[in-house]
């Protein structure tokens, strides 16, 4: 054994050499959806104390329903546009539907999804190379999924013990050809060699022919497939993910919220936007109501202290102590008397977060006299540590009320837009609001998809396709190019779904570099540039302002009438988004057109406008 820096004990052996010594190399994964399903439970258990994740049924079919409809957003491997429309298209009945769907959503299987997808909702159509495999692949419908189906097919149509079927399996994850066409040979004519019998297919009944046919198909799975074990364990923590998000929304989205925190600010935005939509209400920080990290309030999400940039955990810790010992904190000079730990950094911070708006005092205010007041208090606290004793403290009367307690100026708060921007600044979010939510028409009408699809593919886009996308400039940051011939930029841009990295190379940024300045309303037209191994950017070829332009109209949605789930999911999501704009429905059929009901006027949203184009079609979704 050997030491690394930091302590961690491990082998001087590769993997290999390790199995060769007889020695068990075990793999231990740290999954942060374990953390989530966890801290949720305990949330719930404040309000039900007999629920445990150990008892929930896993055939509930509401569940399903959830994730059929592409509700998918948190839950354990489901998140991406690509297992959204696989889930969606499979339509789950049962764990094993979701066991088979991740163990498919992966290089190679990944072909099979289509296959898959149709023989399940058409099984007269499955067709097996031989019936033997009858048995072994109809929970799969026909197709070779699981690495244990490999071992099963080796050992009943080939007559291989449990150890030749697994040195099969090895061989081809491991790609190590020399084996694999040795055990071809075994596999489809037998092995005599004393130790390692096996009668082979042909002996078996099944022509040669057959049986090198089925060792392919074999070999092209098993060389990317899970094995069934594992992903039986993922598929649990994705249902109970999924249940929790079903029954228990707002303690799931708190602990999916706090699972990101000092990691990613972008998916809690996410999430909150999530959250509004759904008519879960996140509330601002708050000095007497907040707790360390996000937590559940009165059917609400509280955010927590420590999302606030500068506030560490043991200042958090110290201000709950002191509410919980004291009382609750009586105005902002209260909070700054008893709070001696804190310094200028961390006061402005939670001014900017608003953390006091709801002691009846304006940020403005207090970031006029907060460094002012801190001085005062500080200066009190030395003189008490020397043993100095004013006049006031022995007549019984505090001081540092007196000197603390600054006269808050006569002057205006800060305008909407300016409070906001405080609040991304020090949040990373905007949470009193956002300052897009009135451009909610224009977005729809300028941009072609939205920063959520466009930076996860939900929208099926290709590398290269030509996007529109509307929001306002988060981040922007400049670089000399490697030929030395000007500056390119990189910058971030957010709507209200989500954000997108922008790359604008020198030509372009000289011309549009004036438009590429923080909390800038803009609408981008360039090309998605999707990269495997990299987030998802856009190569930026012009940019122009977004203006108001007040504009109205009707979504026109056409579908299939006769499709009774499909219209009952339509007027689901319809239901989600509440607005002004009225809806038509239009038969595919007989091009017959209805207005639907008034209560099912929309807001045209580009998170509302992405989920319909995904469901129907984007020929299928037109705003007039």
């Amino acid at each position: 054994l050997s030491k690394n820096a930091d302590g961690t004990i491990t082998t001087q052996f590769t993997m290999t050499t390790i199995e060769e010594l007889g020695l068990l190399k075990m793999d231990f994964l740290g999954l942060r959806t374990l953390t989530v399903i966890s801290d949720a439970e305990k949330m719930v258990r404040e309000t039900d104390p007999d629920f445990s994740m150990e008892k929930i049924p896993y055939d509930d079919p509401k569940v399903y329903d959830m994730l059929n409809a592409g509700e998918t957003l948190g839950i354990f491997q489901m998140e991406s546009g690509g297992m959204t429309q696989a889930i969606m298209g499979l339509k789950a009945r049962s764990l094993e539907d979701i066991i088979a769907i991740i163990s498919l959503y992966r290089p190679g299987p990944m072909e099979s999804i289509p296959t898959y997808i149709a023989n399940r909702h058409n099984p007269g159509n499955i067709r097996y190379k031989t019936p033997q495999l009858a048995h072994i692949l109809d929970v799969t419908n026909g197709c070779i999924v699981y690495q244990e189906q490999v071992m099963q097919i080796c050992r009943e149509l080939a007559g291989f013990s449990y150890g030749q079927a697994d040195l099969v399996r090895r061989a081809m994850s491991k790609k190590k050809h020399d084996v694999m066409e040795k055990e071809r040979q075994h596999f489809v004519y037998g092995n005599q060699q004393p130790g390692h019998e096996c009668a082979g297919c042909v002996a078996n009944g099944i022509p040669a022919d057959v049986a090198n046919a089925i060792f392919d198909e074999m070999s092209s799975f098993a060389s990317y497939a899970f094995n069934k074990s594992h992903a039986a364990a993922y598929a649990v923590l994705a249902y109970r993910t999924a249940y929790l998000k079903k029954y228990y929304p707002v303690e799931f989205m708190t602990a999916q919220m706090n699972s990101f925190i000092g990691k990613d600010m972008g998916k809690i935005s996410e999430y909150v936007n999530y959250c509004r939509q759904r008519g879960i209400k996140v509330l601002p920080p708050d000095v007497n109501s907040s707790m360390a990290k996000f937590s559940v309030e009165n059917g609400s999400i509280r955010f927590g202290f420590a999302a606030i940039k500068n506030v560490s955990e043991s200042i958090t810790g110290h201000i709950a102590r002191e509410r919980e010992q004291n009382g609750p904190f009586k105005d902002f000079f209260d909070f700054i008397r008893r709070g001696d730990q804190l310094n200028k950094r961390i006061v402005e911070g939670l001014i900017k977060a608003g953390c006091f708006d709801s002691m009846n005092v304006r940020r403005a205010q207090l970031l006029a006299i907060y460094d002012q007041a801190m001085s005062a208090a500080g200066n009190d606290r030395k003189q008490r540590a020397t043993g100095q004793m004013s006049l006031f403290d022995m007549a019984g009367v505090d001081d540092i009320a007196a000197d603390a307690a600054i006269p808050l100026p006569d002057i205006q708060e800060f305008d909407k837009n300016t409070l906001l921007s405080m609040e991304r600044e020090v949040m990373g979010i905007y949470i009193s609001g956002h300052p897009l939510l009135e451009y909610a028409d224009e977005l729809n009408k300028l941009a072609s998809c939205s920063e959520l699809s466009a930076s996860d593919g939900t929208g099926k886009y290709t590398d290269n396709q030509k996007v529109r996308l509307g929001g306002i400039i988060t981040s922007v940051r400049t670089k000399p190019v490697k030929s030395g011939n000007g500056l390119m930029a990189y910058a971030v841009i957010e709507d209200l779904t989500g954000t997108i990295e922008l790359a604008a190379f020198p030509t372009v940024f000289n011309r549009c570099g004036n438009k590429l300045i923080m909390d800038n309303k803009v609408i981008v037209s360039g090309k998605l540039n999707m990269r495997e191994d990299q987030n998802n950017t856009v190569l930026v070829d012009d940019i122009f302002p977004l203006e108001r332009t007040g504009a109205s109209g009707r979504l026109y949605l056409r579908l299939d009438m006769n499709d009774y789930e499909m219209v009952e999911r339509i007027q689901t999501m319809l239901r989600r988004y509440p607005g002004n704009v009225t809806v038509i429905l239009v038969d595919a059929a007989t091009k017959k057109a209805m207005q639907a009901d008034k209560g099912m006027s929309i807001n045209p949203s580009p998170a509302f406008m992405a989920i319909m184009n995904e469901m129907l079609g984007e020929e299928n979704v037109k705003l007039k």
